[in-house]
Formats: structure tokens, C-alpha cells, sequence
């Protein structure tokens, strides 16, 4: 995760982002704080294709890429199933 990730989560607070996470998991979730002395970000998780893997606070080291909105993150030619969970 570069400087410019933690830059996207601190201007979208309150607003959707894609999450790419170091493990393969892809989330869409809506930022509710980003902490650079945590080192973590606080969210809403609209969907994830590891659903399993249900949880509100990532380390920032185990984020790979931030984008500005929500968006496909998916490597190309691999489309991940995007779950969206009951009650969100």
C-alpha cells in the first residue's frame, strides 16, 4: 500500500472505495476512518469475494491497492464472484 492509497481513504471518508487486500480478497466498502498512526482502516463492507473473511479493520499492510471508487479490481481474465452479504 503507497501513500497515495492512504490519501484516497482519508479524502473518501464516508464514501465507497475498492480494496484490493494482499491475499487476493477484493472488497467494496464504505471508508468510515483511515489511521495512519493505526496503521489501519475502520469500514463498511458492501461486498467481498471472500465472504468467509468478514471483518471491519485491515492493517494497511495488507492492502494492496486503493481506488477512488468502486471498481472492478479483478486481474484480467479473472472476474471474482462479488457477494454482497445479508444485512448490508
Amino acid at each position: 500500500m503507497t501513500e497515495a492509497d492512504v490519501r484516497i481513504l482519508k479524502e473518501n471518508n464516508g464514501k465507497q472505495v475498492g480494496v484490493r487486500c494482499m491475499d487476493g480478497e477484493i472488497m467494496k466498502i464504505k471508508v468510515i476512518s483511515a489511521s495512519e498512526s493505526e496503521g489501519d482502516v475502520v469500514y463498511d463492507l458492501i461486498s467481498t469475494n471472500k465472504p468467509e473473511r468478514y471483518a471491519h479493520l485491515t492493517k494497511f499492510d495488507e492492502i494492496d491497492t486503493v481506488m477512488s471508487g468502486p471498481s472492478d479490481l479483478a486481474p484480467q481474465g479473472h472476474r471474482p464472484q462479488n457477494t454482497t452479504l445479508p444485512g448490508v
